[in-house]
């Protein structure tokens, strides 16, 4: 018997180590993957701009799966609705898509959560795809998380929620500076655009209210001598007539 006990071990042992050596070989085909995430997802979507639509439109995609908890995550939420619309998956132009899969107990609440998401869903009648895909991808049903999956259907995280949240932060901190640089520029703009309203304001009064001062100063300065030659006249500072008689006809004119 402990012969017996000691071929077996070493037979489990070296069976090991051969499956271990081998492991390539029992590795499952990336068709046989994609054949059966496929076939959990299944036939039939839903889209609130397409209406019903079928697994032709994620063909050659990328796909995120969002699986909603009894909480919504918002910034995950965010993460999402940036991320599709930015590379315009909203008009079909994208190279992934995103598949909402809810955790809402009734239809009118399924409604409710899905009338504001531009991705596909789930009908929600097929309960059971739901819950093979909670299961296929080991998700929590009380909280919300993001699967990766590439477009033949292998696996490239199962962990997406930071993922997608951390990529919302850099998007949004590139989107802030950017928009800082455009205001930076378009104040830059505004600037030199009073310069030149200041510069030809400044011409204007060059050409008009200083040159009419000047004159105005001229005539001033005019009519002062005039007054001090007339009060120098009255006052009879002239003995002279001839001279006086000059006098009063340059203080005229």
């Amino acid at each position: 018997q402990l012969c017996s006990q000691n071929l077996a071990t070493l037979w489990r042992s070296n069976a090991w180590g051969q499956l271990i050596d081998g492991h390539a070989h029992f590795k499952v085909r990336p068709e046989c993957v994609q054949g059966f995430v496929q076939e959990k997802l299944g036939e039939a979507y839903q889209s609130n701009r397409l209406g019903r639509v079928s697994r032709d439109c994620l063909a050659d995609k990328a796909l995120v799966l969002y699986f909603e908890g009894k909480q919504r995550d918002e910034a995950l939420l965010r993460a999402l609705q940036q991320v599709y619309k930015q590379f315009g998956c909203e008009e079909g132009l994208g190279h992934f898509e995103v598949v909402y899969i809810t955790a809402a107990e009734s239809a009118e609440q399924f409604a409710a959560c899905f009338r504001a998401m531009p991705w596909l869903t789930l009908p929600f009648t097929h309960a059971l795809r739901r819950e093979q895909l909670r299961h296929l991808f080991e998700v929590d049903p009380d909280d919300c998380a993001a699967v990766l999956l590439h477009m033949d259907g292998t696996t490239i995280s199962r962990e997406a929620k930071p993922l997608m949240a951390l990529a919302h932060r850099l998007q949004s901190s590139i989107d802030e500076k950017r928009s800082e640089s455009s205001y930076q520029k378009d104040l830059a703009k505004l600037i030199e655009k009073e310069r030149k309203s200041l510069a030809q304001l400044e011409k204007r009064l060059q050409e008009g209210v200083v040159s009419r001062l000047g004159r105005v100063a001229k005539q001033l300065f005019a009519q002062l001598r005039a007054r001090e030659v007339a009060e120098f006249l009255a006052e009879g500072g002239c003995p002279d007539k001839a001279l006086h008689a000059e006098l009063e006809a340059a203080a005229a004119a």
